[in-house]
């Protein structure tokens, strides 16, 4: 990590595949929020992973985590 850069990451999972769904409720956590709209420098970096963990009967888990690399604007 760069030295004067913040680190902010927001882990999350779902029992559906409904992409609108999971937008809105990234939207309504204050941390997911915060990740989506963060603006700084060109140094602002975002990152998300998803990982998708099928069980038996049709069960799936969906794992989503988003994370930001930013240097404040002051």
């Amino acid at each position: 990590m760069p030295e004067g850069h913040t680190f902010k990451a927001f882990p999350i999972q779902f029992t559906h595949f409904d992409t609108e769904r999971m937008i809105h409720h990234i939207y309504a956590n204050k941390v997911g929020k915060e990740i989506m709209m963060v603006r700084g420098s060109d140094q602002v970096k975002h990152a998300i992973r998803v990982k998708v963990v099928t069980y038996p009967e049709n069960i799936s888990a969906v794992w989503v985590i988003l994370a930001v690399r930013y240097r404040s604007v002051r």
